[in-house]
């Protein structure tokens, strides 16, 4: 993963915003190059953030299944609060993480297989927290923007 950006590659990955708002956000360092860490210290938004992070690091498949299941765990607090005697999301999670923690890149594309079993069924129980009322309302409070909106985009990258 590539965690080291000089300025001309901070302003090329600038996405949206205009370059002299992004040489403002760098100004306090006195650099030529920028470390990821001040990149996700810098006052944009988280999904500004993970954009960057998508498109400029270099990401492997394995270093990608890290960052989403951090996003999972974000999430299982509010899917538990939701629907707490619905075991189906934290299930999905734990085995992502036996994945994880075994060095194996998680893939859900498999047809008939357990880990896409179990993604199919966290998919279904979170439509069904979705349709809470409550639902919004915890997703405010615990999230850094909206954590399932990274959960599809990271789907959506790995697929």
């Amino acid at each position: 993963m590539k965690t080291v950006f000089t300025k001309e590659e901070i302003l090329d990955g600038k996405g949206c915003y205009s370059e002299q708002h992004v040489k403002d956000l760098f100004k306090r360092y006195k650099s030529e190059t920028y470390t990821i860490n001040q990149i996700l210290e810098a006052d944009i938004d988280y999904d500004d953030k993970i954009w960057f992070v998508h498109h400029n690091c270099e990401l492997t498949l394995f270093e990608l299944d890290i960052i989403f299941l951090m996003c999972l765990k974000k999430s299982l607090i509010i899917m538990e609060k939701c629907l707490p005697n619905d075991r189906r999301y934290r299930e999905y999670v734990e085995m992502y993480e036996l994945c994880v923690n075994k060095n194996e890149v998680v893939d859900i594309t498999i047809k008939n297989s357990e880990m896409r079993e179990k993604y199919d069924s966290a998919v279904n129980s979170y439509e069904e927290a979705n349709k809470l009322d409550v639902f919004e309302e915890l997703n405010k409070i615990y999230r850094e923007n909206n954590i399932f909106t990274y959960i599809q985009f990271f789907n959506q990258y790995k697929s």
